[in-house]
């Protein structure tokens, strides 16, 4: 669960191709500023969905805004569907950290989330490698890594299904 989502969100941070020279500070003030007001708004919404199905939820939209920003072929709307990635992240970073503290025996809870944790240290050198490996089918590397975080993302609600009998 942990590596399928750290793998899709490495895979958002090294996809960007060349935008123009004012774009990236604009994207990155405007994401900074629109986290806290996303979360904000939607505090009541998230309140009342437990910490699986607003991850799951949150995992689908997560993958289908970076398949978005695999196929757009304009740099302001690559912007805009990163900045609503962004927010979406946002809501959810919280909510990952939730779900290991209440699925974890309170004993086991320190190791939990040295394993959870480890899968963002799993992801860091795996997501260059699958990006290049994906970029003969996507047709260059920015593509390619939208279409791995994609693709992981997507595969979170799988990872988070309930598996008791």
């Amino acid at each position: 669960m942990g590596s399928a989502c750290a793998e899709g969100g490495q895979s958002v941070v090294v996809g960007a191709g060349p935008p123009p020279a004012w774009l990236p500070g604009i994207a990155l003030t405007v994401a900074a500023l629109l986290s806290p007001v996303a979360l904000w708004a939607t505090r009541r919404l998230m309140d009342r969905l437990s910490h699986g199905r607003a991850l799951a939820g949150g995992a689908v939209l997560l993958g289908l805004l970076a398949l978005a920003m695999a196929w757009l072929d304009s740099a302001p709307l690559t912007a805009a569907a990163y900045l609503a990635w962004t927010a979406a992240n946002g809501i959810l970073l919280g909510r990952w950290q939730a779900l290991t503290a209440d699925a974890a025996p309170e004993a086991e809870r320190p190791r939990w989330f040295a394993v959870q944790g480890s899968s963002w240290g799993i992801a860091q050198p795996a997501v260059p490698g699958v990006v290049a490996l994906a970029g003969a089918v996507a047709g260059g590397l920015g593509a390619a890594a939208f279409l791995t975080a994609g693709l992981a993302f997507l595969l979170v609600p799988l990872a988070l299904r309930d598996q008791s009998p």
